[in-house]
């Protein structure tokens, strides 16, 4: 899966992303974290609002959303 996500950053980065886009919803934040906390990692967090994360979602790029998190995942990783 990780392998996948690289793919599909590369593709976004290329500019080819074809017919799907790699996923990149600031809201997943919430599932990422809740994972990385289900596997025994103590952890605090603090998030933006979820309307604030609607507004960057409207807003943001969709490179601008993958590197956040991706960021977010290489470092909780």
């Amino acid at each position: 899966a990780s392998l996948d996500e690289v793919r599909d950053l590369v593709r976004a980065l290329r500019g080819s992303t074809g017919d799907t886009a790699p996923p990149a919803d600031l809201d997943d934040l919430d599932r990422t974290l809740a994972t990385v906390t289900a596997a025994g990692l103590n952890l605090e967090t603090d998030l933006p609002e979820p309307a604030e994360l609607t507004r960057a979602n409207a807003s943001w790029s969709l490179l601008q959303r993958l590197a956040v998190l991706r960021t977010i995942q290489e470092g909780l990783t």
